[in-house]
């Protein structure tokens, strides 16, 4: 039933397949068919040097969410956490802000970040040629992730950029463009845009500075497919 109101949504239908016996667990595979206009879609692969980082919606929100739900239980959540629990539950993937950025003018690759920031942005410089410099402070963290972080003994820093299950979107824009496109996605999409640092040179590798400038080290991904 979430599935179906999900992708009705989104005008999609769900189309069912073999129904079998399992003697041990419930498995569902599901498989999605999609298209993009040929000069319409951006990829992975693009992104340049001195290029900006944007982010398109807030990290952590949804690895927060579900901390929660463990820790405490749906039935004891204060109103901070009711809402994590929904962005994790129920999200909403912003595909109107990922066609008008595409649209927009000045992006040069885009990719999804359901496996976290801390996966998904080295994917993304692999497929480019580059590295990346993120600015700790700049992360978009929203204040119920913080709080709820907090409350659960977790770092806010940490779950932002491992947590995964955003339904965020990570792109790399042109810097004299990327103002435009920022403010053009955040009017008509009313989805929050954030400048998180650049792309740079691929021996530079994925850094990380703290909000007072000293470096860090880029997180371990906390979930691999294989």
């Amino acid at each position: 039933r979430g599935m179906n109101a999900a992708a009705r949504l989104l005008g999609c239908p769900v189309a069912g397949g073999d129904t079998v016996r399992s003697p041990r667990a419930l498995c569902v595979t599901v498989s999605v068919l999609g298209e993009a206009a040929r000069d319409a879609a951006l990829c992975r692969k693009g992104a340049r040097p001195g290029d900006a980082i944007l982010l398109i919606g807030d990290i952590g929100a949804s690895a927060a969410g579900f901390e929660a739900l463990r820790a405490w239980g749906k039935q004891n959540l204060g109103a901070a956490a009711r809402r994590l629990a929904e962005r994790h539950l129920a999200p909403r993937p912003p595909l109107a802000a990922g066609r008008i950025a595409a649209a927009a003018g000045g992006a040069t690759a885009m990719m999804d970040l359901s496996d976290g920031l801390a996966a998904d942005l080295p994917r993304l410089c692999a497929r480019s040629g580059t590295g990346a410099l993120v600015r700790a402070s700049d992360l978009p963290i929203h204040p119920d992730t913080a709080r709820v972080c907090r409350a659960l003994g977790l770092d806010p820093l940490d779950t932002a950029l491992r947590g995964g299950e955003d339904y965020a979107l990570l792109l790399a824009a042109d810097p004299a463009q990327c103002d435009a496109l920022a403010a053009a996605v955040s009017a008509a999409a009313a989805v929050p845009v954030t400048r998180i640092g650049e792309i740079t040179e691929q021996g530079r590798g994925i850094a990380l500075m703290s909000p007072d400038g000293k470096p860090l080290p880029w997180p371990a991904p906390a979930f691999a497919h294989f």
